[in-house]
């Protein structure tokens, strides 16, 4: 049943999960990965924890697609508010739909149609035919690939607008996540308990995982490794 929904339906599908979340797939293998990831146990550190955090707090949710961790977010903690930043146009329009379909989480999740990197800008966004994997990584752009402009946000910036404490940074933005390691200060780090990421290794790229992983040791965060290749950066008590 799995296989045919993702290869084989024309028209979205919606999931309903045990959290009571609602998720509309699009036809395609894109949206399907990220339903795929979340099931096999990706971020699975970081739900555990964030379900057990007491009072109120934020989730910045950098690279929303769909909004499935968004949604999954608010269903776990009601004391939460979710702000997640997805900068492709379709995406969004699928996040967005997903809130529609979600009327008792959508009014904890916020989705700003940015792009968060180290620095404030512009930038290219490259946007393959998985979509899940659309980057503004310049070594990352095919000829074919399609392209347009983005508004970039510094990683800081979105932090110090945030009012309240935060809880938890997801980030899941194909390799941005070095440039926001690398340009942010210790002191915002300070105020951030817990991080969840993709840690995107492209040695090619001068993106080292072992590198992350040591930059992360230096913030003053322990890190493990869940499934599907996401990792959970937790601040020493």
């Amino acid at each position: 049943m799995v296989a045919w929904l993702r290869f084989f339906a024309r028209r979205p599908v919606v999931l309903t999960f045990r959290t009571g979340v609602r998720v509309a797939c699009r036809p395609g293998p894109s949206d399907w990965a990220v339903v795929h990831e979340l099931m096999a146990g990706s971020y699975s550190s970081a739900l555990r924890d964030l379900a057990g955090r007491r009072g109120p707090g934020v989730v910045l949710d950098l690279g929303g697609n769909i909004g499935c961790f968004s949604l999954w977010c608010a269903a776990l903690n009601r004391h939460v508010q979710v702000i997640a930043y997805e900068p492709e146009a379709s995406n969004l329009s699928a996040f967005r739909f997903n809130l529609d379909l979600n009327p008792h989480l959508a009014g904890r999740v916020a989705v700003r149609p940015v792009a968060v990197a180290g620095l404030a800008g512009t930038a290219v966004l490259n946007v393959p035919g998985n979509l899940a994997g659309a980057n503004i990584i310049p070594g990352r752009r095919g000829t074919s690939t399609p392209q347009l402009d983005v508004e970039v946000r510094a990683f800081s910036q979105v932090v110090q607008e945030v009012a309240g404490t935060i809880h938890l940074v997801k980030m899941d933005i194909e390799g941005s996540e070095f440039s926001i390691v690398e340009s942010t200060s210790p002191e915002v780090w300070a105020g951030i308990p817990a991080v969840a990421m993709e840690i995107h290794d492209d040695p090619a790229l001068g993106m080292r995982r072992d590198e992350m992983l040591n930059r992360l040791g230096a913030l003053g965060y322990a890190t493990s490794e869940d499934p599907m290749a996401s990792w959970f950066a937790r601040r020493a008590q």
